[in-house]
């Protein structure tokens, strides 16, 4: 696979597995709110939650960890994966996945959903990254018709 093949692989994967991790953990901690989050509590949720974790896909291109962290803020899990191109470099990419709001360690609120696109191209990211390259071109092109102004006054 090519640089750019495994990065796709790689954010498609991590993303559809964010999606289905919100639906399954959302309702778990919605019993959590308006309670204080202890290191006791923590210990209960993860009991609570572990038996819902959808199984890690296995396969020979993706490797997804997870790892969950609870700080004073907030109830998240980052969701990291790699995949190896034909040079065998890995290609990582991460998310956290934001679930619940603390304040003071209590349990506010429920974070909103962000539906995650799984379905992203090569080709696709390789027509982004061309029309990037043309815009920067205009770009450079007039910030050099400014010489020597600038943007501004100051």
């Amino acid at each position: 696979m090519t640089p750019l093949e495994c990065k796709v692989m790689a954010v498609n994967s991590v993303n559809d597995y964010a999606n289905k991790l919100y639906d399954i953990l959302a309702p778990v901690f919605r019993g959590w709110l308006n309670c204080y989050i202890t290191n006791k509590t923590v210990y209960a949720i993860k009991k609570e939650y572990e038996k819902y974790l959808p199984d890690f896909p296995v396969s020979e291109d993706v490797h997804l960890q997870a790892f969950y962290q609870i700080t004073d803020y907030s109830i998240s899990v980052c969701i990291r994966t790699y995949s190896q191109d034909n040079n065998d470099i890995a290609h990582y990419y991460d998310i956290s996945l934001y679930l619940v709001n603390l304040q003071d360690r209590k349990a506010m609120r429920i974070y909103e959903k962000d539906q995650l696109r799984t379905d992203y191209t090569k080709k696709e990211v390789w027509e982004n990254r061309q029309a990037f390259l043309l815009a920067k071109q205009d770009y450079d092109k007039a910030k050099s018709k400014l010489y020597p102004f600038g943007e501004n006054d100051n």
